[in-house]
């Protein structure tokens, strides 16, 4: 998503974004965990929604599954809610 965004470099992008350089290395190479709070921050900065980054996962649930999907989605981000 970075480089879609024309950072070619990963210094610029954490930096622009104030985000720490190491951490932005760790988690673009699967070094850490991405937590919540992480995934919420680089989805706003890439201007996505939870929904819109899972969606290759939600298209291909049974109606069922992306229901109960949905509903935590929506648990999830009524803290963060950034709209």
């Amino acid at each position: 998503m970075r480089k879609q965004k024309g950072y070619t470099r990963l210094e610029d992008f954490a930096f622009n974004h104030n985000i720490p350089r190491v951490k932005d290395w760790r988690i673009e190479n699967g070094k850490t965990n991405l937590t919540l709070r992480s995934l919420i921050k680089l989805l706003a900065i890439h201007k996505m929604t939870v929904e819109e980054f899972f969606y290759p996962i939600i298209r291909l649930s049974t109606q069922q599954d992306k229901n109960r999907l949905m509903s935590l989605f929506g648990l999830i981000l009524l803290p963060f809610d950034m709209r």
